[in-house]
């Protein structure tokens, strides 16, 4: 699996935190164990997680973090305490950094966990749809923070690049989790993709030559 730059960057983003003192905040926008259209992503979303507090807990920064769901509130404290405990230092896990928000209210909990705690860095991983995140981007973005956006939607990830530092495309969103985790069943998942994909594009460059030969179908 090729290098994702925009998750290796995450960690830089923590350092820049630690320059300057401040913290960073994570959102996993509308990922939730739901399903579609907001599910698939979520098994990312938490590993992204898991290495943001592994790293700001190896050099002592802080993390905030968000969600649009409880229950992902939730999995967001296991995940972050094992970060906190795969770096060793188990005391940096703070349960009380973390908050969760209706859907519809997503965007502003963000902005005002981003804005009161002077956050260095924004990551966001995790869907948010309908331009919803532009305004928590644009002012990360004004207040010279550290972005990096993995959004679900094409669209949106489009309308990302304006604020952003590094996004992902879709089908990166999606590989960030085996490609963290290094799980089996998540990995055998993209290689059947791959498999699928590489089929498809075999039959069709099969029926273009086929077509230029003159073969009738």
């Amino acid at each position: 699996m090729r290098t994702l730059p925009q998750v290796e960057s995450m960690r830089e983003a923590v350092g820049v935190c630690a320059e300057k003192g401040v913290p960073f905040c994570y959102s996993s926008g509308h990922a939730n164990p739901d399903g579609m259209p907001f599910g698939f992503d979520l098994p990312a979303a938490m590993e992204v997680c898991k290495l943001l507090a592994k790293t700001g807990a190896e050099i002592g920064v802080q993390g905030y973090y968000t969600s649009a769901d409880p229950t992902v509130g939730i999995m967001i404290r296991d995940y972050t305490r094992q970060g906190a405990i795969l770096a060793g230092h188990p005391e940096m896990y703070k349960p009380d950094n973390i908050t969760w928000a209706a859907s519809s209210a997503i965007v502003f909990n963000t902005i005002g966990v981003f804005e009161r705690n002077n956050c260095g860095a924004m990551v966001i991983w995790g869907d948010f749809g309908w331009a919803q995140h532009m305004p928590l981007l644009e002012i990360a973005s004004r207040r010279g923070a550290f972005v990096i956006v993995g959004e679900s939607w094409s669209n949106e990830g489009t309308l990302s690049a304006f604020f952003s530092d590094l996004i992902s495309i879709c089908e990166e969103q999606t590989v960030a989790g085996p490609y963290l985790s290094n799980n089996v069943g998540q990995m055998s998942v993209i290689f059947g993709e791959d498999v699928v994909k590489l089929g498809y594009m075999a039959f069709i460059t099969i029926l273009f030559v086929a077509a230029l030969a003159g073969v009738k179908f």
